[in-house]
């Protein structure tokens, strides 16, 4: 900060040592809000005034006053939201921002504008003023577009301001103009998830994390997880390739963050470590059940067919059984059938639908998702990154059974590695959560495999991790997991109604290729006991037919 002129030192000197007591008379009452305010505030204010109303406009002490000012407003509206007088807070602050606005741009105000800015639209998305923060935020977006002076900036905290010498930190000072820039870019982005404009939504929040990444501003393992929430967004949008980027991009961080820990030799938490695989485990997973189901829809077909097949075998049983109860009670078979379901479904298909994973319920009888317009225009990258080593090992389309494979296994990796931090001692409902996620991995497998023997094996694989979890949850006090035992032996069920059905398909399928094979064998069979008969006959010709024993 430039040297005030010395006709107006004394001045100067005045406020610094009024604002050096005040600070000093505030710790003794830190609880009396009230109190604070009028030891801390209002002499340093009225003192500010007075200097103000000698000082011309157009000089560098006037900026500096009115930048001591805003400060000053800054941190007695923090005091008042402490305090929890919030409209008081919001009535200083407005204050603040109607005090610099002429002079938002000078490099001496313009962060002290900015702080009140964010303060004032943090405070109003809390309340009911969403709309009004909204556009404080959309208007400070395009101001900080507008700055040519940003190397120029004079970054000052309260206590900077007043004291008598001080110089500029260029480095870490524009560091802190550009997190408060980042953070009133997340809580824009907040506002437009709330008010349901998920695509602009997910650009800021993409903006955010590429912002915090180049800074370097923020803690390694919480960026990774906000990362990986912006991948389930694309995920559940049916943009898996933007999603493996991102959750790439997790892995990427999340590994040079554990490299970082032991090159240093910091405090290593080993467990903590291993959570945060484990947490980005689960995205990787739900990113390859999504991805199998998206790529599943065209084989649902055939299996409708199986479907109809299975139960049309069903139907002609109990036809065929309760025909003569129906006969009796004026009920037809068909009517019989259909009250059985109708019974069926009323007790028992709600508390199925609660039984099953999320996945599975969130994507049965669901419309794909179409990203939004204004999103495709945006390229999600994050350029100081290298991912694409990582995208390599999954693929984003599956259409053929290599990459149904590929995904198969990358997607059992991760989930490996979550169910080697969620053990079923430590984290009972998240392992038997995890078993029942690789049993839906099997199953969506099974579906991409072309022979009906590999799609029943793979089935097979899945009903014998299903017996597995249901044993260990007998023997680890069974009266706890009464709920979750039913749920897997549901499971068990509908596995062996699966296995079925691949079984009646592969009788199906060896009936039609060999029924001309089996009736041609037929008739060589006639054939050859009728020869066989003719020859006994010739060699045995004294004894009468009756008498002729066939063998």
């Amino acid at each position: 900060m430039e040297e005030t002129a010395s006709g107006n030192q004394q001045a100067f000197d005045e406020i610094y040592s009024l604002y050096d007591i005040s600070k000093a008379e505030q710790k003794n009452c830190r609880d009396d809000g009230d109190k604070i305010n009028s030891l801390y505030f209002e002499p340093v204010l009225a003192s500010v005034d007075r200097v103000l109303q000698d000082v011309g406009k157009d000089t560098e002490d006037y900026m500096t006053l009115l930048a001591m000012k805003a400060s000053l407003y800054y941190e007695q509206a923090k005091v008042l939201q402490i305090r929890e007088q919030i409209p008081f807070a919001l009535e200083t602050m407005k204050n603040g921002l109607a005090l610099v606005e002429e002079h938002r741009l000078h490099p001496l105000v313009t962060y002290q504008y900015y702080r009140l800015l964010n303060h004032h639209a943090y405070q109003l998305s809390r309340t009911d003023g969403i709309e009004e923060a909204l556009k404080i935020l959309e208007e400070a977006e395009q101001l900080y577009y507008g700055l040519t002076t940003k190397a120029d900036m004079l970054v000052y905290s309260t206590d900077d301001l007043f004291k008598r010498e001080c110089e500029p930190r260029h480095v870490h000072n524009i560091g802190k103009f550009e997190k408060l820039v980042t953070n009133n870019l997340q809580i824009q982005g907040w506002i437009y998830n709330k008010q349901g404009l998920t695509d602009k939504f997910i650009v800021y929040h993409h903006r955010v994390l590429n912002r915090q990444l180049e800074s370097q501003d923020g803690e390694g393992f919480a960026w990774v997880f906000k990362c990986a929430r912006l991948a389930s967004h694309f995920i559940s949008l049916h943009k898996f390739s933007e999603a493996r980027y991102h959750l790439g991009a997790a892995v990427a961080v999340l590994r040079e963050c554990e490299r970082d820990l032991y090159r240093f030799q910091r405090n290593i938490d080993v467990d903590s470590i291993h959570r945060a695989y484990a947490d980005l485990g689960k995205h990787w997973i739900k990113y390859g059940l999504w991805l199998f189901d998206s790529a599943s829809k065209r084989v649902r077909d055939t299996d409708a067919t199986l479907d109809r097949l299975l139960i049309t075998s069903f139907t002609d049983d109990c036809k065929q059984t309760t025909a003569a109860a129906a006969t009796q009670t004026g009920i037809t078979a068909d009517e019989q059938l259909l009250t059985e379901t109708d019974v069926n479904t009323a007790s028992g298909g709600d508390e199925q639908q609660a039984l099953d994973t999320e996945v599975a319920a969130t994507h049965d009888g669901e419309e794909e998702q179409h990203y939004p317009e204004t999103i495709d225009k945006y390229i999600f990258v994050f350029p100081s990154l290298t991912v694409a080593d990582i995208e390599v090992q999954v693929p984003d389309t599956v259409s053929t059974t290599e990459e149904a494979r590929r995904l198969f296994l990358y997607s059992q990796e991760w989930l490996r590695r979550a169910k080697a931090y969620y053990t079923l001692r430590d984290h009972p409902a998240e392992y038997v959560s995890l078993v029942f996620e690789l049993s839906d991995l099997y199953r969506y497998m099974a579906m991409h495999e072309p022979e009906v023997d590999s799609q029943y094996g793979v089935h097979r694989r899945r009903c014998d991790i299903l017996d597995a979890l249901y044993d260990m949850l007998r023997e680890v006090q069974p009266i706890n997991y009464t709920a979750t035992c039913i749920e897997v032996f549901r499971e068990l069920t509908q596995v062996q109604l699966d296995l079925l059905a691949y079984n009646l398909r592969r009788l199906q399928t060896c009936s039609e290729t060999n029924s001309v094979t089996h009736v041609s064998q037929q008739y060589e069979a006639l054939a050859n006991v009728h020869q066989r008969l003719d020859k006994y006959i010739q060699v045995r010709p004294d004894q009468p037919a009756e008498n002729v024993m066939i063998i």
